[in-house]
């Protein structure tokens, strides 16, 4: 009965962060600011993961990690500093898209729901980058 009570901490939690980054990026850079973030939080998984121990899947989350911190969150703070963070959290989340057209790929079944939804991402993310007053966010758009 719980499921649905994991699934959305996060959510809310998520919903939040793209807003406090912004205003941290007044006092540091996108850069400083992905490292304290990601620093603070590999050294809180550290501590479970020294006392469960480490296995295969270790790896793969630390290339994750690597890559997340390298590439991902860099250009999503930069996002969030170019087009503010109402309209970089929708456009990054897009990868939900992306997930939806590689399934079929892994053998998993997907629904024509989620491709009618996923037309529905596509034309949302085409209306947030006409920009407030008509102004353009293309280059925002592009790094996220």
């Amino acid at each position: 009965m719980l499921d649905p009570v994991y699934a959305l901490v996060p959510s809310f939690i998520w919903a939040f962060s793209p807003i406090y980054y912004r205003d941290f990026m007044k006092r540091f850079d996108y850069l400083t600011l992905n490292f304290l973030r990601t620093g603070l939080s590999a050294a809180v998984l550290l501590v479970p993961a020294l006392l469960v121990g480490f296995n295969q899947g270790t790896y793969y989350g630390l290339a994750s990690g690597a890559i997340t911190l390298t590439r991902g969150d860099p250009l999503f703070l930069l996002a969030i500093r170019e087009m503010g963070a109402s309209v970089a959290a929708p456009v990054v989340y897009t990868y939900v898209l992306f997930v939806q057209l590689t399934a079929p790929s892994l053998g998993e079944a997907v629904p024509f729901s989620n491709f009618v939804a996923a037309v529905m991402v596509i034309a949302g993310v085409y209306v947030l980058s006409k920009g407030g007053g008509g102004r353009p966010r293309a280059k925002g758009i592009a790094i996220a």
